[in-house]
């Protein structure tokens, strides 16, 4: 077995979101490490361009289920909300920010509340 290449933020930043995951998944499974960089830069993407990762987003969710990370789970979910709010579907992003809110609530994470909070909020 081939030792699995960490993921660095540089990376992401260089490449495609799409290409790093696929460098992720020919590496292995990604470990949880590596998605939290990856959900981390994609909370940093400039606002007007965040649906260019909404189509990771899903797949980091799917990928945050398999590692049985539900934090990471809700931090991409949320990710997909916003793009959705820009798309215009707000039925769909409230939806999903009330789902990430409720985790967040009643698992303690501020953060992840404050931002599902925001998105709501800005609807």
């Amino acid at each position: 077995m081939t030792a699995q290449a960490p993921v660095r933020t540089t990376d992401v930043e260089e490449h495609a979101f799409a290409d790093v995951l696929t460098g992720l998944r020919e590496h292995g499974p990604a470990t949880a490490f590596e998605l939290a960089a990856l959900i981390a830069t994609m909370e940093t993407v400039p606002q007007a361009e965040v649906r260019r990762v909404a189509a990771t987003a899903v797949v980091v969710e799917r990928l945050a289920v398999g590692l049985g990370r539900p934090d990471l789970e809700m931090r991409a979910r949320l990710i997909r909300a916003d793009a959705l709010q820009r798309d215009g579907d707000t039925v769909e992003s409230g939806r999903l920010s009330q789902q990430v809110q409720v985790w967040a609530a009643d698992n303690g994470d501020d953060h992840l509340l404050a931002r599902s909070h925001n998105l709501l909020g800005s609807g």
